[in-house]
């Protein structure tokens, strides 16, 4: 009988960096709020079907970002560095 080990490749985590988008729902300008700031952060905002509606580059901890002009439905933000960070549904009303 052989072991098996598994390991995770490809997508590392960053644990050490939470952030907030704020309000969720709303009409289309969020605010996102990150617990430290790290250089090279970008977020990337797609649509439902994946579509990249936008791509920011952070310049300091706090991004107040407008969506109203976009139609009313879901998307997501994808924060990442050098490595994945986080993603988190929005709603647009």
């Amino acid at each position: 009988m052989q072991n098996l080990k598994l390991q995770v490749t490809g997508i590392s985590e960053n644990s050490g960096i939470t952030f907030e988008v704020y309000p969720n729902p709303s009409h289309g300008i969020f605010n996102v709020s990150l617990s430290r700031y790290p250089q090279n952060l970008q977020i990337q905002i797609t649509d439902i079907r994946g579509s990249i509606i936008k791509e920011i580059q952070f310049v300091e901890a706090y991004l107040q970002i407008n969506l109203s002009g976009n139609p009313k439905g879901v998307y997501f933000l994808k924060l990442y560095d050098d490595g994945f960070v986080g993603m988190k549904k929005v709603v647009v009303e």
